[in-house]
């Protein structure tokens, strides 16, 4: 049984293509392959899943967010 951590499960969503839809059903096949397993643990890939998700939507609003800051103080100074 492999219980993959939330490291392994960011790094193969990393390695996908951006527009390329993935069910959970998929990325636990995909790990139990990967890691010549039996099978992997559904409610902790769930679990993982959703905080790497969380992550990485957080880091996402971080990087907007100093965009528009930027953006904003370089249209202020042109003034």
């Amino acid at each position: 049984m492999l219980i993959a951590s939330t490291k392994v499960i960011q790094e193969y969503i990393n390695n996908r293509e951006f527009d390329e839809k993935l069910d959970v059903s998929t990325v636990r096949n995909d790990l139990t392959i990967e890691f010549n397993t039996d099978f992997n643990g559904p409610i902790t890939t769930g679990i993982f899943l959703k905080i790497v998700a969380e992550y990485n939507c957080e880091k996402f609003k971080e990087k907007r967010n100093r965009w528009y800051t930027s953006f904003l103080e370089n249209k202020q100074a042109t003034k």
